[in-house]
């Protein structure tokens, strides 16, 4: 289930941001428990990405770079520090970083992700259509295990470009790896209803929305369409189901307004 923190960080580009350092297969380290170090490490790794979560990127800034002090050249810290940067929309100072944490680990999928992440969002998308190439090809990527989000950055930065019929292709391939991606439902979903193809849209929204229910995007969209093709009653019914969720927050409730209010609006004509 996608977190309310990345949703709420970075709403304004759905990108694949991963905060946790993942583990390659056969890569894992089996002394972890029994260091010292590494524990004092993960602790304060901790501390940094609880501020981010709490949506205080600025503190979490403050206390990674005193992390950076003290390990310079450790790739999990500089792939944090990057994230920070991110979520703060320093581009360029995000880019730096975690090409130093993909140069000290190249074939950790979180950094190459992360990396063109950061490529994406600061509009150098041909640095990041070759990152992904190169990697989609590698021996690491076949056995990743999340292969879906290499595909669905591809997909980003097409339609981005502005390419809609590229950026449908790599979000089907993401959608094969992995039929429940939330982010690549959402956005395939979006291209869908863009081609009038609404009926296939809200198919993927409904697939959205059972891997997410607390999430208001998918609703918004299928309320959107609904509303759009005069079926009020069935938009209404759709809200209604969404708002008698319990774990709702008060910015769903404001988007729950919203919605009602655009529906309210149609009826009026």
């Amino acid at each position: 289930m996608p977190s309310r923190c990345f949703q709420e960080t970075f709403k304004y580009l759905i990108l694949m941001i991963f905060i946790t350092a993942t583990s390659l297969p056969g890569c894992q380290s089996l002394d972890r428990e029994e260091s010292p170090t590494t524990d004092k490490l993960e602790t304060k790794k901790q501390i940094v990405t609880n501020s981010l979560d709490s949506g205080n990127p600025a503190q979490a800034l403050k206390e990674v770079r005193a992390l950076m002090e003290e390990y310079p050249a450790n790739p999990e810290v500089l792939n944090l520090h990057g994230l920070i940067q991110l979520s703060l929309r320093n581009n360029q100072k995000a880019a730096e970083t975690l090409e130093k944490a993909h140069q000290i680990q190249p074939e950790n999928m979180t950094y190459v992700l992360n990396l063109s992440s950061a490529y994406i969002q600061g509009g150098q998308h041909s640095k990041a259509t070759r990152l992904l190439n190169e990697t989609i090809k590698s021996p690491a990527a076949k056995s990743y295990r999340y292969r879906e989000r290499l595909f669905h950055n591809m997909g980003l930065i097409a339609e981005l470009s502005g390419d809609s019929v590229r950026a449908e292709r790599w979000y089907g391939r993401a959608l094969e790896e992995n039929p429940t991606n939330f982010m690549t439902l959402l956005k395939m979903a979006r291209i869908l209803e863009s081609t009038h193809r609404n009926r296939l849209a809200i198919d993927k929204l409904e697939t959205a929305k059972a891997a997410c229910a607390r999430c208001p995007e998918p609703v918004e969209g299928m309320v959107r369409i609904l509303v759009k093709e005069n079926k009020l009653t069935a938009a209404k019914a759709a809200l209604d189901g969404y708002e008698k969720n319990e774990s709702l927050t008060e910015d769903d409730t404001r988007r729950i307004v919203e919605m009602k209010r655009m529906i309210a609006k149609s009826k009026a004509r």
